[in-house]
């Protein structure tokens, strides 16, 4: 499991910090994007349908089923953090492992 915390659909299996690796940081996400040229009322108002969608019961019990639970409340401001923070953490492990693009 690399998750800090313990997931409710495995709850005997421990969590990465748990297990001694805090720094462990690897798990699943998805998010929208568009092109950078994409106005920026078009991107609010796709922001705006996605968040009232995950806030939908029935699509989140969905997810949670999945064990992929939605990461709700990201402004557009932290999720753009987020990819940045993504984008810096992860090119020298990639580097590091010797895995290429084919």
């Amino acid at each position: 499991m690399a998750s800090p915390e313990r997931q409710p659909l495995i709850p005997d299996v421990p969590s990465n910090t748990e297990a001694g690796l805090p720094e462990l940081k690897a798990y699943s996400w998805f998010g929208i994007f568009g092109p950078a040229s994409l106005p920026p009322e078009i991107t609010e108002k796709m922001h705006a349908a996605f968040s009232e969608a995950l806030s939908e019961t029935a699509i989140n019990a969905r997810l949670e089923q999945s064990g992929m639970p939605a990461m709700t409340g990201y402004s557009l401001a932290r999720f753009n953090a987020f990819i940045a923070e993504e984008r810096i953490f992860w090119p020298p492990i990639v580097r590091a492992s010797g895995a290429t693009a084919q």
